[in-house]
Order: structure tokens, then C-alpha cells, then sequence
């Protein structure tokens, strides 16, 4: 009887396992980790000149769209941990180093440098053919002046009477001397993101307020600001968005917005958008779906964008992908909020 038994069993499982494949035949073929499809003409996917590669993300271009700077990673489920550059004018590698971690990558406009974002309130500086960092800083955001011989970042401290403040430094690379331009009183506030204007002048970053309760939204969200360097004086653009890449225009007027009016839902999806200090904006008509992170090189030429579903790392000129007169602005911000 128990042999009988088993043998049912047996012939169960071999039953149950044909099932099983017809199954899946019948579905057609199972969905591979990596994109089996080419991306889109006129963009070039970054990931054929670095075979295996799962993810890449946190995309920077010099000045010139020559060099890029991504965060990478191999396995599936993993976040980027290691610092790839690009050279993309002779297409090669430059250099692959592992950081441990890379929440954002910042490449000076000659190339020259690099800082990472690790994740761990790290920044790690590299020169370009280095392996090891020259320098390690506390701090998060990374982003360069125009002519590479500062960095301005975020950092989050406690002070004596133990309230966190969040802060903006920029550190003076020949020197080692650093001053702070912007601070604020939250236990809770961060900045993301945070860039540079190409004249040198301005930087733009979010200021972002988590809610304390789930359940019960907070007045304060989020204020995106341009902060005048000449005086430290800043304004507030517009409030209430969540943003994911800040690009300048070539002649820093305006800036190029990646982000959505919050609250955001869960089928939303990031648009571009165009921005001045007036708190006008525009919504650009762009042909890439699914963006995740936008990276614009300094003359305006050349664009890196994050996409998913397929993860892809994409790259391709302004102009072939992006409407001529996208810069243009119109309808106040505060318009589009739902």
C-alpha cells in the first residue's frame, strides 16, 4: 500500500511538473534580467560598452557631453556600487572602481574629477585614473563649479543645543577652506537635488520635508530654491514638487526639471519640465517614457537619461531627442499643482 502510494506521488509530481512547462510555454518566453530589445534610434546604450552590466544610474556629463559618470552594479536587486567613466568620444571605459555605494555621481566640466554620493553621507573624490579616492568628505549631492575648482554639496549636523540643521558648503578645492551659503533648522529636511548654474552665479536645489505622519500630510512639503552666490540670498521658485535631476540651461536662466506636482500617486510618472526664478514653467514634449534620472552636459549638446522598464542608460544629442524650443517657458508652476 505505501508503495502504491509513493508511486502516486511520483507520478503526481511528473504530471504536475509537465503542467508547469506547458504552462510557461504557453506564456511565451520568461523575461531575462538583462533588455533583449535595442533601445530606440537616434540613443546609444551606454551598457554595450560595459557587457554584464545589470544597472547603471546616477548619470553626470562634463562640460563638453565627452565624459560620463555612472553608478553601476551586476547583480539583480542590488543597488550601483561600483564608479564607472565613460569616454563616450572614443566609447570606452576609463576607469571602474568600487565604492561601496554610488547615490550620485558628480564629473567636473573638464573631466578631470569625480565626486561620488556613496549613500552613507560620503563623498569620495577621484581623479580620473586614480583607483583610490584623494579625498573623503561628509556630505551628500555633489556638484561642481563651472570651472572644477569648487564643490558645493549637503551635509546634516546637530548643534550644540542639539537641533539638526541641514547645510549647503562649497569647498575650495586648492585650499581645503570651505564656507557654508545656506542652512536651515529641521530635523527632518534634505536637499535633493542640488546643482551648479554653468555661469557660476546660481545653484538650484529642493529642500524636501518627509512627512512626520504617514497619515497626517504636513503643511510643508517642499520648496524649490535658487540661491544667489554673490550674497547667499535665496528664492523660492516654486513649492510642493517633487523633483528628481536639475539641469541648467547653456545661459543658466532657466532649468530643466525632472519631477511631478505632489502629491505624487503611484502611477504618476516624472516629466520634463522647464522652469525660470519667476515660478514659470512649461511642460516639454519629450519622446522618452519612463524617465528616472536626466543628466544635460553644460553646453546643452548632449543628454544622458535613466529609463526603466528596461533599465537603460541612454545617451544621445539634445537636439535629436529633445524639441528645439524647449526652453521656452510658460504657465505658472502653481498651476499645475493638483
Amino acid at each position: 500500500m505505501k508503495s502504491e502510494f509513493s508511486g502516486l506521488m511520483v507520478r503526481g509530481a511528473i504530471v504536475a511538473l509537465l503542467f508547469l512547462s506547458m504552462l510557461l510555454l504557453s506564456c511565451g518566453p520568461v523575461a531575462l534580467p538583462f533588455p533583449t530589445r535595442k533601445p530606440p534610434a537616434p540613443f546609444f546604450d551606454v551598457a554595450s560598452l560595459l557587457p554584464g552590466s545589470y544597472l547603471m544610474a546616477a548619470p553626470s556629463l562634463s562640460e563638453d557631453g565627452r565624459y560620463l559618470t555612472v553608478g553601476e552594479t551586476e547583480f539583480a536587486g542590488v543597488t550601483a556600487e561600483d564608479l564607472v567613466i565613460f569616454d563616450l568620444q572614443q566609447q570606452e571605459v576609463l576607469q571602474e572602481v568600487y565604492t561601496g555605494g554610488v547615490f550620485t555621481t558628480a564629473v567636473s566640466p573638464s573631466g578631470r574629477r569625480v565626486a561620488v554620493d556613496n549613500g552613507y553621507r560620503k563623498l569620495l573624490l577621484f581623479e580620473t585614473g586614480v583607483i583610490t579616492p584623494t579625498r573623503v568628505i561628509t556630505g551628500a549631492v555633489p556638484t561642481w563649479s563651472p570651472d572644477g575648482q569648487q564643490l558645493a554639496y549637503a551635509t546634516s549636523s546637530e548643534s550644540s543645543d542639539g537641533q539638526q540643521r541641514i547645510e549647503i558648503h562649497i569647498l575650495e578645492m586648492a585650499t581645503g577652506r570651505e564656507r557654508s551659503v545656506f542652512e536651515r533648522a529641521s530635523a527632518r529636511a534634505y536637499i535633493w537635488p542640488l546643482t551648479w548654474s554653468p555661469d557660476g552665479r546660481k545653484l538650484a536645489f529642493n529642500l524636501n520635508f518627509p512627512p512626520s505622519d504617514p497619515l497626517e500630510p504636513d503643511k510643508e512639503t517642499a520648496s524649490f530654491f535658487s540661491l544667489e552666490l554673490r550674497n547667499d540670498s535665496t528664492t523660492v521658485i516654486t513649492k510642493d514638487w517633487e523633483i528628481l535631476s536639475l539641469q541648467f540651461s547653456p545661459d543658466s536662466s532657466k532649468i530643466l526639471v525632472l519631477g511631478a506636482p505632489l502629491p505624487v500617486g503611484m502611477r504618476d510618472e516624472y516629466k520634463l519640465y522647464v522652469m525660470d526664478n519667476a515660478g514659470t514653467c512649461h511642460r516639454v514634449k519629450s519622446p522618452i517614457p519612463n524617465l528616472v534620472e536626466v543628466a544635460l552636459s553644460a553646453d546643452g549638446e548632449t543628454v544622458a537619461v535613466h529609463v526603466k522598464d528596461p533599465q537603460w542608460l541612454l545617451v544621445a544629442q539634445t537636439s535629436e531627442v529633445l524639441p528645439q524650443d524647449y526652453w521656452e517657458t510658460g504657465v505658472r508652476c502653481s498651476s499645475l499643482l493638483k
